[in-house]
């Protein structure tokens, strides 16, 4: 989760995100380290590391655009307020 991403959900939400988060990247690298433990078997283990590690960078690939900040014309993000504009 990129830094302070859970600051833009409103009340509890922030802390479900967080734990969504950790439990999503425990999870997942046990199954990466299985994975790679059961290729570096049938094949060998430069191969099992070169296979996870281009696997890595095309993931990487595929959700880098969902990183991107929102541009400003589509408004304010999942629980913040909209800025006010000073009055006269």
């Amino acid at each position: 989760m990129p830094l302070g991403a859970h600051q833009h959900l409103p009340g509890v939400l922030g802390g479900h995100a967080l734990g969504l988060h950790s439990s999503g990247m425990l999870t997942l690298q046990g199954v990466g380290a299985t994975l790679a433990g059961g290729l570096a078997q049938r094949t060998s283990p430069a191969t099992a590391m070169t296979v996870m590690a281009a696997a890595s960078v095309a993931v990487t690939l595929v959700l880098a655009p969902g990183l991107r900040p929102l541009p400003a014309a589509q408004g304010p993000a999942l629980g913040e307020t909209p800025a006010r504009s000073p009055s006269a």
